[in-house]
């Protein structure tokens, strides 16, 4: 992964973990994305910071599906390792037509490789078909796009 985006993500993606882990909010499929194991606590203003971030998010989803039905399609971009659509489906029992995860191509080739061996992950999503720049599943697509690039994103 480039640097910087690595870095990024893990960042993010530990700030989750050290909130779950304090109790401000429950995940348990975040477990599965951190890379190593975490020392070091996070601030408790950090960690509310995420709490507010995953409260309002996970809100504003399961309000947008209530409101507009199965329908409903949820498109994430810059995804990282957000476990939301494991949470909605799993914690929130929230049903929907497709979950879609847009990311760069480094970020989407590690989560789905994470999906695909890690069996708590891969069983949500049903059957899974690999594509060169991501995995489609039944309810869950996770896709390389750099949406700077419109010709990309539009393909």
């Amino acid at each position: 992964m480039n640097d910087i985006i690595h870095i990024t993500n893990d960042i993010a993606t530990e700030a989750k973990y050290s909130t779950v882990e304090m109790g401000y909010f429950d995940d348990p499929f975040i477990k599965h994305f951190i890379n190593k194991k975490i020392s070091e606590r996070k601030s408790p203003e950090m960690n509310r910071g995420y709490y507010v971030r995953l409260k309002v998010i996970t809100n504003m989803c399961c309000q947008f599906v209530k409101t507009h039905g199965h329908e409903s399609q949820i498109i994430n971009l810059g995804c990282g390792y957000d476990t939301l659509y494991w949470r909605l489906n799993q914690v929130f029992q929230i049903r929907y037509k497709m979950h879609v995860d847009l990311d760069l191509p480094e970020v989407i080739y590690s989560k789905t490789r994470k999906i695909q061996n890690n069996i708590h992950l891969s069983q949500v999503l049903g059957s899974i078909k690999k594509l060169k720049n991501g995995i489609v599943g039944e309810k869950y697509v996770a896709i390389s796009c750099n949406v700077k690039n419109i010709e990309q994103f539009d393909n």
